[in-house]
């Protein structure tokens, strides 16, 4: 089965049916013909895009260059805003975000994960929004492009998974407001950090130090990847990452664990699952504390896990061993934990 690393923009015309019922047939068709000539004129003579469907109010295209991709979408905001400026009766408002990665080749079409996502995210931004992951961010290097705000993690609706969110803001435009009301999902929540590392630090120097550093990174990233950990934050030597399900968390978990013994490097690693609360971009709540004082009470090499990470994945691929009860710094009672072991085949 083919498959291709592209990046793809999807596009949608925003409120059309309510512009149908406030305008009426004629209006709404008018409206959306100008809105379809404005988004084929700007990917037909992007390089490198391909038109891959234009149905009604939305258009989706794929990229080889994912800074194309983004400067088409800055244009095409630009151009609905130069149109609404002529014609201010009835404005045109459209959502466009980009995300990028492997997808399933079938003819000229593409299909999978990646496209699903970016589909989504064009519905999750404000009118006028210009969306992208943070695949796409970290692949644009130094491409000369707009200034962009980090809007942090989302949790889009549909496809059950958090993302990196970074707005582009176009020129000529203000930073779209965020909602300050806090969404709430179900997540299991990852925290790892180098086991006793001020003392490594010290021992090897911080030529030596810098190279053992770029290694765990790449270790973590990598497992991540494998098991679609959302990366939240890093800081010196920790990572702080969310999954949805607790069997992939603590696949990762015992990844990474295995993956930095090989090199010589022993970590400390906590999970918890519970609601945590997306405010702004940002994951946050007690689920998200009780991980991070779960990291905190294992020694090196340790994957300690809480009774509800345990409850939720019994008779799975993983054995528990009872660690006790433990007072977690900030958080009221007493909390069982229990120490990860990948179970023998």
């Amino acid at each position: 089965m083919a498959t291709a690393l592209r990046a793809y923009l999807f596009t949608d015309l925003l409120g059309y049916g309510d512009i149908l019922r406030t305008y009426g047939d004629a209006a709404a068709a008018k409206l959306i013909g100008s809105y379809r000539r404005i988004v084929t004129a700007h990917l037909e003579k992007a390089r490198g895009a391909t038109i891959q469907e234009l149905v009604g109010d939305a258009a989706y295209a794929t990229f080889r260059s994912p800074a194309e991709a983004v400067r088409t979408g800055v244009a095409i905001i630009q151009a609905i805003d130069a149109h609404n400026a002529r014609r201010p009766a009835i404005p045109m408002q459209t959502g466009i975000a980009i995300h990028a990665g492997e997808a399933v080749r079938q003819g000229r079409d593409y299909v999978g994960s990646s496209v699903a996502l970016a589909s989504r995210l064009s519905h999750a931004g404000l009118p006028g929004q210009l969306l992208i992951t943070d695949t796409v961010h970290g692949l644009l290097g130094s491409a000369d492009l707009p200034p962009m705000i980090d809007l942090g993690v989302w949790g889009p609706h549909g496809i059950g998974q958090t993302v990196h969110v970074y707005e582009v803001v176009v020129p000529g435009r203000r930073p779209s407001p965020r909602a300050t009301e806090p969404q709430r999902r179900l997540l299991t929540v990852l925290f790892t950090d180098i086991a006793k590392s001020t003392d490594r630090a010290i021992e090897a120097g911080d030529r030596r130090w810098g190279e053992v550093v770029v290694r765990h990174h790449a270790a973590v990233r990598e497992q991540l990847r494998r098991h679609h950990g959302v990366e939240v934050d890093t800081a010196g030597d920790g990572f702080f990452a969310t999954f949805d399900s607790p069997s992939s968390a603590l696949e990762c978990a015992v990844g990474i664990r295995g993956d930095l013994h090989g090199i010589g490097v022993e970590v400390r690693e906590g999970l918890h699952v519970g609601e945590c609360e997306l405010i702004a971009g940002k994951v946050g709540g007690i689920a998200v504390v009780v991980g991070a004082r779960s990291r905190e009470a294992a020694v090196p090499g340790e994957i300690l896990a809480t009774q509800t990470v345990r409850d939720l994945t019994v008779g799975g691929l993983f054995e528990f061993r009872a660690r006790g009860t433990r007072v977690l710094k900030g958080i009221p009672g007493r909390w069982r934990l229990y120490a990860v072991e990948a179970r023998p085949p």
